[in-house]
Parts: C-alpha cells; sequence; structure tokens
C-alpha cells in the first residue's frame, strides 16, 4: 500500500516574523474656507409643527377611565367625568380605550390637526348598551385670525 503524505513545510514568511513597517495616515480633510467663512444658509433640518402653544382639551363626559394615546406618544388616563389639558402637536390620530377593558375590545379614534382645540369622549345610550364617541371639535377660523 502507498500513502500519501503532505509535504513537509518549509520555511516561509508565515513562519518568520514580518519586518514592521510604517503606514502613512491619509491626511486629514478639512472644511474649505469658503464654507465656513460666509452666511450662506447650510443645510438643517425644519421643523413643520404648528406654533401655536395652545392646549389640547380633552373633556370625558362618560363615567369610565379612558387611556389616550397620540401616534406612539401615551398620554396618560383621564378620569370619568374630568377634563385635561395637554401641550401636544396636533398632528396625528389620537386613540382613546377604556382602561381594564378585555383583550379585543375597540378603541376609539380621531385624527388631528393644528385647528382642533378641543376632543369630546361622549356617551350615547340606547337600552342598556352603550355606545362611545370621539369627537374633534375645532376652533373658529374667524376667532385664530383676530389673534
Amino acid at each position: 500500500m502507498t500513502a500519501t503524505l503532505d509535504r513537509p513545510r518549509s520555511s516561509t514568511t508565515t513562519d518568520e516574523p514580518s519586518p514592521e513597517t510604517e503606514t502613512e495616515t491619509k491626511p486629514q480633510r478639512t472644511k474649505r474656507w469658503w464654507k465656513l467663512g460666509l452666511p450662506w444658509p447650510r443645510g438643517r433640518t425644519r421643523n413643520g409643527a404648528p406654533f401655536e402653544d395652545d392646549p389640547l382639551v380633552i373633556d370625558n363626559q362618560t363615567d369610565a377611565f379612558w387611556a389616550l394615546h397620540l401616534g406612539y406618544r401615551e398620554l396618560g388616563a383621564v378620569g370619568p367625568q374630568s377634563e385635561r389639558r395637554e401641550h401636544v402637536v396636533r398632528t396625528g390620530i389620537l386613540t382613546a380605550r377604556i382602561v381594564g377593558a378585555p383583550t379585543g375590545t375597540g378603541y376609539l379614534t380621531a385624527y388631528l390637526g393644528p385647528d382642533v382645540e378641543r376632543i369630546e369622549i361622549l356617551v350615547e345610550k340606547e337600552g342598556s348598551i352603550p355606545e362611545y364617541a370621539l369627537r374633534a371639535i375645532e376652533r373658529d377660523p374667524s376667532a385664530r385670525r383676530k389673534r
């Protein structure tokens, strides 16, 4: 029987320590002087949110606690027969859900725009079944112009 053996390793560069080489770093780039010294507009992020700082009034006219969310932001809970004021950017979808409701229970939604000044949570009872509604009330356009 013949057997094929691997060739013995010869002394190569991997067996010997590599000679130390000096590496040159690239020079750091600098901004050009005409981009730094002149008052040209630079790229900035702008926020398209309305400038009005009036609070959003949330009026709960039901006998239940409601958990509120505006987009991904949690606004907390509103107690029964109470009113709450929140300083938020009025854009997006406001959702309201009864606190402690079982899984799968529906929730109320309302779209908010810059003109919405008040949100009302209402209940209408037909027989023994309550029907809840979320209503967005916009401010009077003539009152906005007077400011």
